[in-house]
């Protein structure tokens, strides 16, 4: 069989020897231009039947993308309360930047696998967001998951789409102004996040004696602190802005502090 490339050379080929030919044959004795134009024709003719039996080339597609072309399906993941990347609208619809970047992830797939392919939500936290890549449950998760050399262990990421630290988020007027202000408090982490691990180990080096308690998103986490069971909510800044600007609580509560990751 020809590819596209061979097809198009032939074509050319055959064009150029044509225009050579025309020249020739006025010139040439009979029995010899006779001869040179059976010859082009046939050449031309097995030329035919060689696209006619060109067959597309197909592609072999492996891991989450032979699953996706597969099934048709591409099944995201996303956060419900993890603004300003996932989170729900005043309608409980997903919305946010992690979700738009991924809205062009799955056109570019579709693009690829030249299909339509229909697009499943599903809500994840981040306790169960590696659970359900690692399952198959969901294909791609689009929410504020931080890359780092543990998780790359397991998972394959995007290039970089934001870039961010740990913050505090506390009460206006609570005197905290640093992680140290903290000793002898209560910080709210989310479960499965990395400040649960790295701001506890954090303290553990400074000596502070620090208080951790856990919930299982960042809405919770913040009510925890809302509700006077913690006295900070260690989180990313960006979110932690996010979370001000959904609950309209700036007043309230404001981020404050160095990075801390």
């Amino acid at each position: 069989m020809m590819n596209v490339r061979g097809r198009a050379a032939a074509k050319a080929i055959v064009v150029i020897a044509w225009h050579a030919a025309r020249g020739l044959l006025s010139v040439l004795p009979w029995p010899i231009a006779a001869s040179l134009f059976v010859a082009l024709a046939l050449f031309s003719s097995e030329l035919a039947i060689a696209q006619q039996d060109v067959a597309p080339f197909a592609i072999r597609y492996t891991g989450t993308l032979k699953k996706i072309n597969d099934s048709g399906v591409i099944r995201i993941g996303y956060r419900e309360n993890s603004p300003p990347f996932a989170f729900l609208d005043a309608n409980r619809k997903p919305i946010g930047y992690s979700l738009d970047l991924c809205e062009i992830v799955v056109d570019e797939v579709a693009a690829e696998l030249h299909k339509q392919i229909r697009t499943e939500l599903q809500p994840v936290t981040p306790e169960n967001r590696f659970d359900l890549v690692n399952s198959g449950a969901i294909d791609l998760e689009c929410g504020s998951t931080t890359n780092n050399a543990e998780r790359r262990k397991t998972m394959a990421f995007s290039p970089t789409m934001f870039v961010t630290g740990t913050k505090l988020l506390a009460r206006r007027g609570s005197g905290i102004r640093w992680l140290n202000d903290l000793a002898g408090k209560t910080v709210v982490l989310t479960r499965g996040t990395v400040q649960e691990t790295a701001i506890s180990k954090l303290a553990d080096r400074r000596k502070l004696a620090i208080k951790f308690i856990t919930a299982g998103d960042h809405r919770e986490s913040f009510q925890l602190l809302a509700a006077g069971k913690a006295d900070a909510f260690a989180n990313d800044d960006v979110q932690l802005y996010g979370m001000l600007a959904e609950t309209k609580s700036g007043a309230d509560f404001r981020v404050l502090g160095d990075f801390l990751t």
